[in-house]
């Protein structure tokens, strides 16, 4: 179904670091757990 609404067939849904960082240290935006 994505695929038929215009869905890159490359694109993915990784969990990066940042966003792991993000979920165990309770954070809510990716901005708190990267380096600025």
């Amino acid at each position: 179904d994505a695929l038929r609404a215009g869905l890159p067939r490359c694109s993915g849904a990784a969990l990066g670091m940042d966003r792991l960082a993000m979920l165990l240290l309770g954070k809510e935006t990716i901005a708190d757990v990267t380096y600025r």
